[in-house]
């Protein structure tokens, strides 16, 4: 989370430490606030809310499947509105009659599955499905929107959260753009413990030191008693106008055995995502061809640990 001016957030797709279950409080070189409490405050006044963990990977997702689809920001905004008045963030498996998950969709109504809509990557994505086949769905209020896809009772609830999901849309706002105004600064990150029990980064770089990385790999892994994936995170650098999500590698790895043959198939996922683009620090094959093998060293690395 982003702390530009007093207490309100702003920005959470810093993917890169979402990915380690992290996230970070930023306050403002103008006007440094007191010390934050435990969590992480969104907003002010009677709509503020306190993001814990699952909130904020949530809304990471609800970003990283925008970029994975190359959606405007503007539909960003909309989701996070609609999914803060729905559920407030949280995977829900209950709600009014057969709702259920981030947008309280309902099977009835040819959502999905229940089970599948539980599944944030996919109730989030079949929203942003429904979101494009609204009829100049950027330019029209954001309230508007969410309710043109959710069809729900009232509308107008949509609209207390505009301004929180717009602050939550992201910090990054295009290559090298950000938020943060020129007379701000990024003072502190705050990553809450404990970070995923196995995790690693990966600096491709032409130098080990003192070099702009061409891509970076952030992995945050959970495994079960049967080495099965019971939870991965990756975040990517240098592969995209902005930090990004490798979801559909994600999808791949999540519930499956964590072996070679598993990860070289999330590899080939991890090879297709985002729009590496070719400058000085690497090509665009190259920065393709790191990516696949980000992932099968990441495996080598946690299975040559689990032998010793």
């Amino acid at each position: 989370m982003l702390t530009l001016r007093g207490r309100a957030v702003v920005g959470t797709t810093l993917v890169l430490v979402l990915a380690v279950a992290g996230y970070a409080v930023y306050h403002s070189f103008r006007g440094v606030s007191p010390a934050l409490p435990p969590g992480c405050q969104v907003g002010s006044g009677p709509q503020a809310i306190t993001l814990d963990t699952e909130q904020a990977a949530i809304a990471a997702t609800i970003a990283g499947v925008a970029a994975r689809h190359q959606l405007p920001r503007q539909a960003v905004t909309i989701a996070l509105a609609a999914a803060l008045q729905e559920s407030k963030l949280h995977n829900l498996n209950y709600g009014d009659r057969d709702s259920v998950g981030i947008f309280q969709q309902r099977p009835s109504q040819g959502w999905g599955p229940a089970t599948k809509l539980e599944d944030p990557v996919y109730a989030t994505t079949k929203f942003y499905a429904a979101l494009t086949q609204v009829r100049g769905y950027t330019t029209m209020p954001v309230y508007q929107a969410a309710q043109d896809v959710q069809h729900s009772a009232d509308g107008s609830a949509y609209e207390q959260w505009v301004g929180i999901a717009t602050q939550l849309a992201g910090y990054f706002t295009g290559y090298r753009q950000t938020v943060r105004r020129p007379d701000e600064l990024i003072e502190t990150i705050r990553i809450p413990l404990p970070v995923a029990p196995v995790s690693a980064f990966h600096k491709i770089a032409k130098r080990r030191f003192d070099d702009i990385s061409g891509v970076a790999v952030a992995y945050a892994l959970r495994l079960d008693d049967d080495r099965n994936v019971a939870s991965i995170r990756i975040g990517l650098g240098g592969v995209a106008a902005t930090p990004i999500r490798a979801l559909a590698a994600e999808e791949a790895l999540t519930g499956r055995p964590w072996t070679r043959e598993v990860v070289a198939a999330a590899a080939e996922e991890m090879a297709r995502v985002g729009t590496p683009m070719s400058d000085h620090r690497a090509s665009e094959a190259y920065r393709i061809a790191m990516l696949r093998n980000s992932l099968l060293k990441f495996y080598a690395e946690t299975h040559e640990g689990a032998r010793s």
